[in-house]
């Protein structure tokens, strides 16, 4: 029989995000970051043992920035996270790397496209695990002083089938593979009140 209880030992977690944008005419730099530390405690086998994980979130990144004359608006940049594990005699490490970039352009009168891409690649610290890219695309109409706006929307045009993740808690270290839903188009209609 087991009787649950409480450990004496307290558990620590601390998160920190810092960014740091710089305009130039009309163009920004973004860098960024984003940190997370959790320790915890187990009980097991008659023996304390103490888990950390630590993420890391670095970002550096390009965009314009056409307030006025918003015809073309891009940004580019690029992700790397690393997450840490500590767990007894275990201690993995995984990257994910992550190039992307965006477009937004106004064209004609009342068009609007937007697309977006990212491609990443998951890794431990041996080899590479997996590679995926994502890229969404949008064109919608609306005529100036119209309530109306039309829309082709189409998600996943690169059919990925998949992406990976890693997380931790107090009884194991887990990478996921997930699947997610094949390409598809959706055509939309918007009347604002």
């Amino acid at each position: 029989m087991a009787i649950p209880f409480n450990l004496n030992f307290k558990d620590k977690g601390l998160m920190t995000n810092l960014r740091l944008t710089r305009a130039i005419w009309k163009f920004q730099a973004i860098a960024g970051g984003v940190f997370s530390y959790v320790q915890y405690n187990q009980f097991y086998e008659n023996m304390v043992s103490t888990n950390t994980s630590f993420t890391q979130t670095y970002n550096f990144g390009f965009k314009t920035n056409f307030y006025r004359e918003k015809f073309l608006e891009f940004e580019i940049g690029y992700n790397r996270t690393i997450n840490s594990y500590e767990q007894g005699q275990t201690n993995p490490k995984f990257y994910t790397d992550s190039p992307y970039a965006s477009i937004e352009v106004s064209f004609l009168k009342g068009f609007v496209f937007e697309a977006d891409y990212s491609y990443a690649e998951y890794s431990n610290k041996t080899k590479s695990l997996n590679t995926y890219n994502f890229m969404n695309a949008s064109l919608r109409y609306q005529k100036h002083n119209s309530q109306w706006e039309y829309s082709l929307n189409a998600t996943n045009l690169l059919n990925t089938s998949s992406f990976n993740t890693d997380s931790a808690n107090e009884f194991f270290i887990s990478s996921n593979q997930y699947y997610i839903q094949p390409r598809y188009l959706i055509l939309g209609v918007k009347y604002n009140l």
